[in-house]
């Protein structure tokens, strides 16, 4: 059964390797990423409509990451105050609960990312773009982030009884009665079925820009991973090298065991990159600004959730990664001012 309760062969679990994930969870990421890209296809298109120019690939991956840094930093800054808690806890959850959101309410999170997008992009693009533009789309589309939230949790049971029709229709239509074994939890073959191809088809259609923001992700992770190994060999930085290694090489164990701290270097990081490439189309100043704004995230958050591991550092990591968030902020405020100059 994919994304619920998986009924395993005794014995199973210890024939795998600890931290090895299963088919059912490769399968269930697969899916979530098909369903996410086409809720970014669709925002561009809507954009369009709406008589905005079109924007960029690249500019859209960049306002998504950067937005999405955006909502987590703010969900962590509200979980820490009292009246806001539920709030930023709930925030939060759909950030480090992704995958469980979307395989148990596929359609409410689809209709969250589509409006979301919507949102952040066409702001930009109504504020002429710019650092401006930018501006005025995190922070409308951080607010957009909170209510879609709050509205999506008061209409997640007439949501998910909608879904569920869906599903029995569908297997209705073909003359087969829907298996037992399928719960609602399983919404790994719903997402495949309704964005499978519509995901290929927009892979196919922008390849180039895709093959270029992830090569240019890839080559700066790969550049991170480089500058980490010469940091190693001298011995007052031995410790901040291994922790940049450790960020690449066990990239699994630190989504697992820090979902929204990893969450906020990833954002981060693709955001600074891409957006340098974006603006100055030099895909070395790119390379360069990306290693240096992922030595800066990576070490200060290190700093404030000090390496733990276990349930307690994820209590930590929502409490103590507040400066690393301003310092975040911070630093990608200072590199659009020094990178930005004509």
């Amino acid at each position: 059964e994919f994304g619920g309760q998986i009924r395993m062969a005794p014995g199973y679990s210890h024939r795998r390797k600890c931290g090895q994930p299963s088919g059912g969870t490769v399968l269930s990421v697969v899916a979530i990423a098909a369903g996410i890209l086409v809720a970014a296809r669709l925002a561009l298109e809507v954009v369009g409509r709406l008589g905005f120019l079109r924007i960029g690939n690249n500019a859209a991956l960049t306002l998504a990451a950067l937005s999405s840094m955006s909502y987590i930093l703010v969900g962590v800054v509200l979980l820490k105050v009292g009246p806001t808690e539920k709030l930023g806890r709930m925030l939060i959850d759909r950030v480090a609960n992704t995958k469980s959101n979307w395989e148990t309410d596929a359609l409410r999170s689809f209709v969250e990312v589509w409006i979301w997008l919507c949102a952040i992009l066409s702001t930009y693009q109504a504020s002429t773009g710019g650092v401006l533009g930018l501006c005025a789309a995190l922070l409308l589309g951080t607010l957009a982030g909170c209510l879609l939230a709050v509205v999506g949790e008061i209409f997640r049971g007439p949501l998910r009884d909608f879904e569920g029709s869906l599903r029995r229709m569908s297997w209705g239509a073909r003359g087969v009665e829907e298996p037992q074994g399928l719960s609602l939890n399983s919404g790994v073959i719903l997402l495949l079925s309704l964005y499978g191809h519509s995901a290929v088809a927009v892979v196919y259609e922008n390849s180039s820009d895709l093959v270029v923001a992830c090569g240019l992700a890839a080559s700066a992770g790969a550049g991170l991973l480089v500058v980490s190994k010469f940091i190693q060999v001298w011995e007052p930085t031995r410790r901040a090298g291994a922790t940049l290694q450790n960020r690449i090489l066990n990239t699994t164990e630190n989504w697992r065991n820090f979902p929204v701290r990893s969450a906020v270097e990833s954002t981060f990081f693709a955001g600074v990159v891409l957006g340098t490439y974006e603006l100055h189309r030099d895909p070395m100043l790119a390379l360069q600004v990306g290693t240096l704004s992922g030595i800066a995230i990576v070490l200060a958050s290190e700093l404030t959730v000090n390496g733990q591991c276990g349930p307690e550092a994820r209590d930590m990591e929502q409490t103590a990664l507040v400066p690393a968030c301003f310092f975040a902020y911070g630093g990608f405020g200072l590199l659009v001012c020094i990178f930005t100059q004509t």
